[in-house]
């Protein structure tokens, strides 16, 4: 099982989609969790891969996964920081963190 993660600062582009799917496919990944999707709704036309989105404001998470092994549960939070996929035998959390938020936490 090969996962990977990356802050795309935007997913909405055909160019990131088609470079993203590229290099999932070149490296056989199986799960690839996206943060900064900056989109609500991404339309991704692959036979091999899907994506699940939680952006509802824009910016957001997603997970691209294959579909053939798709996750039994999706569970997505509200303000589209963390996205949740259940898996037959795991289960991963994607989580966009805030950027500032350790200095928030020191002021």
């Amino acid at each position: 099982m090969k996962i990977a993660t990356i802050n795309t600062r935007g997913f909405t582009s055909k160019f990131k989609q088609d470079f993203l799917l590229r290099y999932i496919k070149q490296h056989k990944l199986d799960i690839v969790a996206i943060q900064e999707v900056n989109s609500p709704v991404i339309v991704f036309n692959d036979p091999v891969y899907d994506i699940a989105t939680n952006a509802p404001q824009g910016l957001g998470t997603a997970l691209l996964y294959k579909r053939n092994q798709p996750p039994k549960k999706i569970i997505k939070s509200p303000e589209g920081r963390i996205i949740r996929a259940e898996f037959e035998h795991f289960t991963i959390v994607n989580i966009y963190g805030f950027a500032n938020a350790l200095a928030e936490v020191k002021r």
